[in-house]
């Protein structure tokens, strides 16, 4: 009878301790459960945490998933530049089942969302964001693409412990790309542009392996020389970056953080799942895929831009002579938890 008494007291103070946490108030601090989903042109992702509302900090991730919804791709074969009505209403779905997780399972108030290249590119972005708000309720906002750089720079912040003047934040995604630090004078600057993941896919299909898009619709299989020149193709663009981007790389005291869905569920398992990414083992893996089809890829939904990517960042490296890059489980979902527009009490 005692055990069973102490084991009820046990589980009222945790739900107490679960109420406490919930209305905000743990140690001193004001601790908010926020919903926050990150729209972007081939992956949605939604992550619930508790977030230390006074310092603007993630303390812990409660839930997150990840659902794959190729915008990004859609478009790409659009005939008049807008995303068609299959992929509305598959993207009005999935977006329902995740808001339900988030208000049922942990009763948050609010979801955030944020969009991006795709919702920028296509015509009727604007219009489908608001068709998504009239069916959800999700309230979505389509970042500008320096802004998006500011949210994923905001989310690497908020969850590592590094000095934010000497970090670079890279993120790669289906339409867009961006490396955001501090510049010398304590101003956020934004490296971006639009050779992306789909996009160069597509580049390599219809350049390097003269295809129509239209029907083709993965590069696989690659030869080593068409991979080697998808790798020279990458490094040209890649030496059009910002001369200040550039020094700073090669700064010793620099980090380069990758964060997004390329970098930590596309690039980390190539290398065996190390989070810490040396250029000569991304070459030694990427350049094992070689002659590999999608079927021979494994089970990958991503399978069509699996070999792509690697290419793509590794181009990278070696035009910049970025000799590691450490993978931060971060998205845009991530800095919208802690964006302070998002969260005021006038939204």
């Amino acid at each position: 009878m005692r055990i069973r008494n102490i084991l009820i007291i046990v589980i009222l103070l945790l739900i107490v301790l679960g109420i406490t946490l919930h209305r905000g108030q743990y140690r001193g601090r004001e601790i908010e459960i926020r919903a926050a989903m990150d729209i972007g042109s081939g992956t949605t992702n939604m992550k619930i945490g508790q977030v230390d509302v006074e310092h603007q900090k993630i303390l812990n991730i409660l839930f997150e998933q990840r659902v794959p919804l190729p915008f990004q791709k859609s478009l790409e074969l659009s005939k008049d530049g807008n995303f068609d009505p299959a992929i509305r209403e598959e993207g009005i779905q999935a977006l329902q089942r995740l808001k339900k997780i988030a208000t049922d399972d942990y009763r948050v108030k609010k979801v955030a969302a944020v969009a991006t290249a795709a919702f920028r590119q296509a015509n009727n972005g604007e219009e489908y964001a608001k068709e998504i708000h009239a069916k959800t309720g999700i309230d979505i906002r389509i970042l500008p693409h320096a802004e998006e750089g500011y949210i994923a720079y905001l989310g690497a912040v908020a969850e590592t412990s590094l000095d934010p003047n000497k970090v670079i934040v890279w993120d790669i995604g289906g339409g867009s790309f961006q490396l955001t630090t501090m510049n010398d004078q304590g101003e956020l600057y934004v490296e971006k542009g639009s050779k992306a993941s789909v996009s160069f896919k597509n580049y390599i299909i219809e350049n390097i392996q003269g295809k129509d898009i239209n029907v083709i619709h993965s590069p696989n299989p690659m030869t080593e020389d068409e991979m080697d020149e998808a790798i020279a193709y990458a490094e040209k663009f890649a030496n059009t970056m910002d001369p200040f981007i550039q020094q700073k790389i090669k700064r010793h005291d620099t980090e380069i953080l990758g964060v997004g869905n390329l970098f930590y569920y596309g690039i980390r398992p190539l290398v065996g799942d190390k989070t810490v990414v040396s250029r000569s083992d991304l070459r030694d893996a990427v350049m094992k895929l070689a002659n590999k089809s999608d079927k021979e890829l494994g089970d990958d939904p991503f399978a069509d831009v699996k070999i792509s990517n690697g290419l793509l960042v590794l181009g990278f490296m070696n035009a910049l002579d970025i000799n590691h890059v450490t993978l931060v489980n971060i998205n845009n979902a991530d800095g919208a938890l802690v964006y302070p527009q998002f969260w005021s009490s006038s939204n």
